[in-house]
């Protein structure tokens, strides 16, 4: 049971009434209403909007139009957040698929042989802005992807950071709704590679030392 689930049983045991504004489950924007809320200093008419992302609190406000701020959302032009947390959602299912799993995911859960690595990069308040939002490792390849929705523009900023990923050597890749077959053949090509993996080899073996480690566990 994740914090999301909790919210949901505590929602229920306080009587408070939920409603979803954007997106659905754990990747959504909630508006919340209950006399408990007096008890956390909320005016007893005002509701309380909450954002939730991949079962993660990410905000809650007494105030929509600062929730649509923080979300990069707005009430007219659809829930560009959403849509790239649903799309992104999509990417992870996939990932596991082919056995591409996430940052400490427990053994005995690993459906497929694992291939590949991956951590959830959050920018703004919780890491430095502009970095892409999935960074890779699959079969020795470095791969850093930037979720967009379909109106999803990058910034000048994740430009750069993509374009230094390419330059050093590194994939990196703005993945569109759109795109995302054509992504999966790219993946599938990456795994299949085996060309590189024995001069890496290689190199790894000559440079092992107690203080220059490739930890192999």
């Amino acid at each position: 049971m994740d914090n999301f689930d909790l919210w949901l049983k505590e929602c229920k045991v306080n009587n408070t009434k939920i409603f979803p504004l954007e997106g659905e489950g754990k990747t959504a924007f909630y508006k919340c209403w209950s006399e408990h809320l007096v008890k956390h200093n909320y005016i007893r008419d005002t509701p309380v909007y909450i954002g939730w992302v991949d079962g993660k609190q990410v905000c809650a406000f007494t105030n929509y139009k600062v929730l649509c701020l923080v979300g990069k959302t707005k009430k007219k032009g659809g829930g560009q957040m959403a849509d790239e947390k649903l799309f992104e959602n999509r990417i992870k299912k996939y990932f596991h698929s082919v056995g591409i799993y996430p940052a400490g995911y427990p053994s005995d859960r690993m459906d497929a042989p694992m291939v590949g690595w991956y951590t959830k990069i959050w920018g703004g308040g919780f890491q430095k802005s502009g970095i892409p939002d999935l960074i890779c490792c699959v079969n020795g390849i470095m791969l850093a992807v930037e979720v967009k929705a379909s109106n999803g523009r990058p910034s000048e900023l994740q430009k750069l950071n993509i374009s230094r990923i390419n330059k050093s050597g590194g994939v990196g890749i703005f993945l569109y709704p759109e795109g995302f077959e054509q992504f999966k053949k790219f993946l599938e090509e990456v795994i299949d590679c085996n060309i590189h993996i024995q001069e890496l080899i290689v190199l790894k073996n000559a440079n092992l030392s107690t203080k220059c480690d490739i930890w192999k566990g």
